[in-house]
């Protein structure tokens, strides 16, 4: 959905109700939404399992996420830009947006941070990890099952790509055994 006027709650309970079975859903719109006061209708989207909220005013984050005005009981996979995730959770600290993102399997973040201690208490099922989109300097970032892959495209056009295996919260060591390496200088999920 992407339009230069905001998204009020009443349209997302008309898609909900029209496409009951959707299973994706792309929002862009970065125009606050007027209607703060959501109505006392909650709006369930039954079978969505895909959530894309990464070019969006933070009201539309708080839409989706907070239980109290959308439930998405089968939620897997979010991508959104850290800082909207950060604000909307209260640094994954609030209960407001944990039942809807209980579920999660994957998130793809944009931008980089490094990890608070609550993240993983408040994503308990991450198995496919965390991706990080970089745009500048050509660099990508992914977690998957202990594996931190760091990808970047050099001016030469080559590709560097580095792996390593997370050994604790604090830092990882390099795939091939090599020194000890602290993983918010890579950012990591």
């Amino acid at each position: 959905m992407n339009d230069t006027s905001s998204f009020e709650h009443e349209l997302f309970a008309l898609v909900s109700q029209a496409f009951p079975y959707l299973e994706k859903l792309y929002v862009y719109n970065f125009q606050a939404q007027k209607n703060k006061q959501h109505s006392s209708t909650l709006i369930v989207f039954s079978h969505l399992v895909k959530l894309i909220l990464s070019a969006v005013h933070v009201d539309y984050a708080e839409q989706f996420l907070f239980e109290k005005n959308t439930r998405l009981p089968r939620l897997l996979e979010l991508t959104i830009e850290y800082e909207t995730l950060a604000i909307v959770t209260n640094n994954f600290t609030n209960d407001a947006a944990r039942l809807n993102c209980v579920n999660l399997q994957n998130i793809h973040i944009e931008g980089s941070f490094v990890r608070p201690e609550s993240f993983h208490h408040y994503f308990p099922l991450l198995i496919g990890g965390c991706t990080f989109d970089r745009p500048l300097l050509g660099e990508f970032y992914s977690y998957e099952n202990g594996l931190e892959t760091h990808t970047s495209l050099k001016e030469n056009g080559t590709v560097d790509r580095r792996s390593y295996r997370r050994e604790s919260g604090a830092g990882a060591t390099r795939k091939d055994g090599g020194d000890l390496l602290v993983t918010q200088d890579l950012g990591h999920c």
